[in-house]
Formats: C-alpha cells, structure tokens, sequence
C-alpha cells in the first residue's frame, strides 16, 4: 500500500470540518468515553471524549466544560483541539478532541509498580506535585477553583510532564472563587 491511507474500513469522524479515523476505545466513565484517533490531516493522535448528555442541563454543563478548557492555556493544563456537539435520537453528545497523552494516567502508573510490587520514588513523588500545583496555580489565577481533577503524563525518554484534566462527575467542574471571611 506504500503510503496510501485507506480509510474504508475504520469508523470516520469530523470535527470542525477534519476528519479523524477511529483507532480504539480507551476508557469508559458513568456519562462519557474516551477513544484514541487519529487526525487524517496530520497523522497525530488525540483522546475524543465522548460526554452524553441525556437532557438541555447536561448540554450546559458540556459546553461549560468546553468552556473551561478553552480558557487555560498552561502546560500543565490539558488543552482543547477542537469540539462539536453530535445529536443522537433525543440525546446528544459532546465531542471533545484533546491531545493524546501516552503515559496515562497517574493511577495507571501507580497500578503498574504495584503489580511488580514497586513504589514511586520520594523524587517522582515530589515532581509530581509540583506538576500538580503549577497546574492549579494556573486554575487559581484565573479566579477560579477546581472541585475534581485528573492527572495525565506524558512521558518523553525520561522525562515526562504532568497536565491536569477536569473530571466533570455530573458536577460544575470549576467554579469562581468564593472569598472568605
């Protein structure tokens, strides 16, 4: 086939008219799915999370999702490529295209050295939440504070970079600031 993509056999999805190709399912939660695809335009992967979104309130609090993710840009925040809402019979799905991070994520990795029966290192540990900080450190200085978040790494050689993603949970996932008394 050389260099030839042939398309025809794998599921095809467009968002903001490009297309990717569906390449696995790789989680499930209780409102949404996340698959790997791939962009047919420049051969990258990316995560589509799929959110259902069964009534008009939970289209509200996707596109504030949408929202959120757009307002962040920090290296330690997960960034949105692009997003579109897909009618499905009465329901709906939003679909969110976010770049793929190949080290999965922090509970991957601390499932993985307990099946060999290994811990991370004082210094892991110490990157880790610094990675974590920084990222909310960017959150808190857009006023405002998260309520549930994920860690994701993405590893690079030995390097990796920690970016924090919003777990929504049928909650707002971020909510201005309150100020104290």
């Amino acid at each position: 086939m050389g260099s030839t993509l042939c398309i025809c056999s794998r599921g095809v999805i467009t968002i903001e008219n490009k297309r990717y190709l569906f390449i696995q399912k790789l989680g499930e939660g209780g409102f949404s799915y996340v698959d790997l695809v791939e962009g047919v335009h420049d051969g990258r992967f990316y995560a589509l999370k799929r959110i259902l979104c069964h009534d008009r309130e939970d289209r509200k609090e996707a596109l504030h999702e949408v929202e959120m993710h757009r307002l962040f840009n920090h290296p330690n925040v997960l960034t949105l490529e692009a997003h579109c809402m897909m009618e499905k019979g009465p329901k709906w799905e939003a679909w969110l295209l976010l770049p793929f991070v190949r080290g999965g994520t922090l509970w991957n990795e601390v499932e993985a050295l307990r099946d060999k029966n290994a811990f991370l290192s004082e210094d892991r540990i110490f990157y880790i939440l610094h990675g974590i900080c920084l990222g909310l450190k960017a959150i808190h200085d857009q006023g405002y504070a998260h309520r549930e978040f994920g860690t994701l790494h993405q590893k690079n050689g030995a390097a990796t970079a920690i970016k924090l993603y919003y777990e929504t949970n049928r909650h707002r996932m971020l909510d201005p600031k309150i100020t104290r008394c």
